[in-house]
Protein backbone atom coordinates (compact mmCIF):
# COMPACT_ATOMS: atom_id res chain seq x y z
CA UNK A 1 0.00 0.00 0.00
CA UNK A 2 1.45 3.31 -1.10
CA UNK A 3 -0.12 5.38 1.70
CA UNK A 4 1.48 3.17 4.37
CA UNK A 5 4.89 3.83 2.82
CA UNK A 6 4.26 7.60 2.91
CA UNK A 7 3.42 7.51 6.62
CA UNK A 8 6.39 5.29 7.39
CA UNK A 9 8.69 7.71 5.54
CA UNK A 10 7.18 10.72 7.36
CA UNK A 11 7.58 8.98 10.72
CA UNK A 12 11.16 7.98 9.96
CA UNK A 13 12.00 11.56 8.89
CA UNK A 14 10.48 12.96 12.09
CA UNK A 15 12.39 10.40 14.17
CA UNK A 16 15.67 11.30 12.41
CA UNK A 17 15.05 15.00 13.05
CA UNK A 18 14.29 14.38 16.73
CA UNK A 19 17.45 12.31 17.07
CA UNK A 20 19.46 15.06 15.34
CA UNK A 21 18.01 17.67 17.72
CA UNK A 22 18.93 15.54 20.76
CA UNK A 23 22.42 14.93 19.35
CA UNK A 24 22.86 18.65 18.86
CA UNK A 25 21.80 19.37 22.47
CA UNK A 26 24.06 16.69 23.94
CA UNK A 27 26.87 17.26 21.41
CA UNK A 28 27.05 13.56 20.49
CA UNK A 29 26.92 11.47 17.31
CA UNK A 30 23.30 10.88 16.23
CA UNK A 31 24.19 7.22 15.48
CA UNK A 32 24.67 6.67 19.22
CA UNK A 33 21.04 7.60 19.99
CA UNK A 34 17.78 5.66 19.78
CA UNK A 35 14.09 6.39 20.25
CA UNK A 36 11.62 4.59 22.46
CA UNK A 37 8.13 5.43 23.78
CA UNK A 38 8.25 9.16 23.02
CA UNK A 39 11.81 9.84 24.13
CA UNK A 40 15.31 9.93 22.65
CA UNK A 41 17.83 7.91 24.68
CA UNK A 42 21.61 7.75 24.67
CA UNK A 43 23.92 4.96 25.84
CA UNK A 44 23.95 6.27 29.42
CA UNK A 45 20.13 6.39 29.59
CA UNK A 46 19.95 10.16 29.41
CA UNK A 47 16.63 10.95 27.84
CA UNK A 48 14.80 13.84 26.24
CA UNK A 49 11.08 13.71 25.51
CA UNK A 50 9.96 14.54 22.01
CA UNK A 51 8.25 17.62 23.46
CA UNK A 52 11.56 18.92 24.85
CA UNK A 53 13.25 18.85 21.43
CA UNK A 54 10.31 19.27 19.04
CA UNK A 55 10.88 22.99 18.49
CA UNK A 56 14.53 22.45 17.56
CA UNK A 57 13.68 19.47 15.35
CA UNK A 58 10.93 21.41 13.55
CA UNK A 59 13.47 24.01 12.39
CA UNK A 60 15.62 21.35 10.72
CA UNK A 61 15.40 20.29 7.09
CA UNK A 62 13.92 16.80 6.79
CA UNK A 63 16.41 14.23 5.53
CA UNK A 64 16.12 13.38 1.83
CA UNK A 65 16.53 9.66 2.49
CA UNK A 66 15.56 7.78 5.63
CA UNK A 67 16.01 4.24 6.87
CA UNK A 68 12.70 2.54 7.60
CA UNK A 69 12.19 0.20 10.55
CA UNK A 70 12.15 -3.50 9.86
CA UNK A 71 8.46 -4.55 10.02
CA UNK A 72 9.47 -7.28 12.49
CA UNK A 73 10.27 -4.54 15.03
CA UNK A 74 6.83 -2.86 14.81
CA UNK A 75 5.24 -2.51 18.24
CA UNK A 76 1.87 -1.10 17.11
CA UNK A 77 1.37 -1.49 13.36
CA UNK A 78 -0.56 -4.66 12.58
CA UNK A 79 -1.15 -5.42 16.25
CA UNK A 80 -4.43 -5.20 18.19
CA UNK A 81 -4.36 -2.12 20.40
CA UNK A 82 -6.74 -1.50 23.29
CA UNK A 83 -8.72 1.69 22.69
CA UNK A 84 -8.67 3.98 25.69
CA UNK A 85 -11.89 5.77 24.72
CA UNK A 86 -14.13 2.70 24.42
CA UNK A 87 -15.46 2.56 28.02
CA UNK A 88 -16.59 6.21 27.93
CA UNK A 89 -18.23 5.77 24.53
CA UNK A 90 -20.10 2.65 25.64
CA UNK A 91 -21.30 4.23 28.89
CA UNK A 92 -22.40 7.45 27.16
CA UNK A 93 -19.98 9.58 29.21
CA UNK A 94 -17.82 10.52 26.21
CA UNK A 95 -18.14 14.16 25.17
CA UNK A 96 -18.18 14.86 21.44
CA UNK A 97 -17.98 18.19 19.64
CA UNK A 98 -21.70 18.11 18.87
CA UNK A 99 -22.39 17.82 22.63
CA UNK A 100 -20.76 21.15 23.48
CA UNK A 101 -23.16 23.96 24.32
CA UNK A 102 -21.80 27.40 25.22
CA UNK A 103 -23.82 30.47 26.25
CA UNK A 104 -24.97 32.39 23.18
CA UNK A 105 -23.75 29.67 20.83
CA UNK A 106 -25.58 29.27 17.53
CA UNK A 107 -25.82 26.07 15.53
CA UNK A 108 -25.29 25.94 11.78
CA UNK A 109 -26.96 23.29 9.67
CA UNK A 110 -26.17 22.46 6.06
CA UNK A 111 -29.46 21.54 4.46
CA UNK A 112 -29.42 19.82 1.10
CA UNK A 113 -32.35 20.96 -1.00
CA UNK A 114 -34.72 18.32 -2.25
CA UNK A 115 -35.61 18.55 -5.96
CA UNK A 116 -39.14 19.78 -5.18
CA UNK A 117 -37.66 22.88 -3.51
CA UNK A 118 -36.40 24.00 -6.91
CA UNK A 119 -39.97 24.50 -8.12
CA UNK A 120 -41.90 27.74 -7.52
CA UNK A 121 -44.29 25.94 -5.18
CA UNK A 122 -41.38 24.39 -3.33
CA UNK A 123 -39.69 27.77 -2.82
CA UNK A 124 -42.89 29.27 -1.43
CA UNK A 125 -43.39 26.33 0.87
CA UNK A 126 -39.75 26.54 2.00
CA UNK A 127 -40.10 30.24 2.91
CA UNK A 128 -43.15 29.43 5.02
CA UNK A 129 -41.33 26.53 6.67
CA UNK A 130 -38.23 28.54 7.47
CA UNK A 131 -40.21 31.17 9.39
CA UNK A 132 -41.88 28.40 11.35
CA UNK A 133 -38.54 27.19 12.66
CA UNK A 134 -38.16 28.37 16.23
CA UNK A 135 -35.01 30.34 16.91
CA UNK A 136 -33.82 30.57 13.31
CA UNK A 137 -31.53 33.61 13.03
CA UNK A 138 -30.55 33.63 9.36
CA UNK A 139 -30.54 31.64 6.17
CA UNK A 140 -27.66 31.68 3.73
CA UNK A 141 -28.06 30.51 0.17
CA UNK A 142 -25.43 29.93 -2.47
CA UNK A 143 -25.33 32.41 -5.31
CA UNK A 144 -26.37 31.24 -8.75
CA UNK A 145 -22.71 31.44 -9.85
CA UNK A 146 -21.45 29.67 -6.71
CA UNK A 147 -23.25 26.42 -7.46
Amino acid sequence: MVWVEQYRNAGAAARAMLIAAAAQRWNVDPASLRTESGVVLDGTNRKLSYGQIAETAAKMTPPAKVTLKDPKSFRLIGKPVKRLDTPEKISGKALFGIDVKNPGMLTAVVARAWPWLRTRFGRLKWHAMRFALIGMKARCTPSARGR
